[in-house]
């Protein structure tokens, strides 16, 4: 087993290897003009490919994957990957973009400074600790089509109000707690959700993390139908204690 694994890995590194040379570096730049338009295409921006390479997930599988950003932020980095139209091809990822697989989380990025404005709240307004730290991720909505996309740039409210059930949120909040009380985080938390229950996301992704002395208390609340939490013993089912390591702390 040990050996077939040796084998698989050393087949890996030749073919990226392989990947490296001149000709694929040739492939990489017809790549990059081929992800630009796929991007406009869907975006109606401009952006430029600022990293692009060969990935092998596995043996028999090629992809390429990099980070990209509009042309007129660049703050903004986001990654996208594309999958070959034909992987036992000579020239697998062919010369037209629109017979490839691709995939970006470029809406992510955009929406995350106004998701972060709206839900932030939210939380600040019902969790008044100091020692805690919330993160925001909005996603979803790669698969629609229409006006979102034919504005300057798709806006997290106008996708809000549109298109909820095609949009997805993760909320993470750690705390840095001294005396854990279930009771009260479970009420906090069902306040928090029924204050984004309406509208309704696609999927939700809420984990709350405590951290007290030699305890990780958490709950996450995953679901894709948040109706299932209507009550704080429905939170409590959520509920989850490990032990902190002492060489983790």
């Amino acid at each position: 087993m040990k050996i077939s694994r040796i084998i698989a890995m050393i087949v890996c590194t030749s073919l990226v290897l392989t990947m490296s040379a001149c000709g694929s570096k040739r492939e990489l730049k017809r790549e990059e003009k081929k992800l630009k338009e796929y991007l406009k295409a869907k975006y109606n921006d401009e952006f430029v490919i600022n990293k692009l390479d060969y990935y092998i997930p596995q043996i028999g599988s090629l992809m390429i994957k990099g980070t990209a950003s509009p042309k007129e932020n660049k703050d903004i980095i986001f990654k996208i990957v594309s999958t070959p139209a034909d992987k036992y091809g000579s020239d697998k990822f062919g010369e037209d973009y629109k017979k490839n697989m691709h995939y970006d989380n470029y809406l992510g990025h955009l929406w995350r400074p106004r998701a972060n404005e709206i839900y932030s709240k939210f939380c600040n307004d019902i969790w008044d600790e100091k020692n805690k730290t919330i993160t925001i991720r909005p996603y979803g909505g790669q698969d629609l089509l229409g006006d979102l996309f034919l504005n300057d740039s798709p806006k997290y409210d106008y996708a809000l109000e549109k298109y909820p059930e095609k949009l997805s949120i993760i909320i993470e909040i750690e705390f840095i707690v001294d005396d854990f009380n279930i009771e009260n985080e479970a009420k906090k938390i069902l306040s928090l959700i029924n204050k984004i229950r309406v509208p309704k996301f696609e999927n939700y992704q809420l984990t709350f993390i405590y951290l007290e002395d030699n305890n990780r208390h958490a709950f996450t609340v995953w679901k894709s139908n948040i109706e299932d939490i209507q009550t704080v013993d429905d939170v409590k089912k959520e509920y989850y204690v490990n032990p902190i390591r002492s060489d983790k702390k």
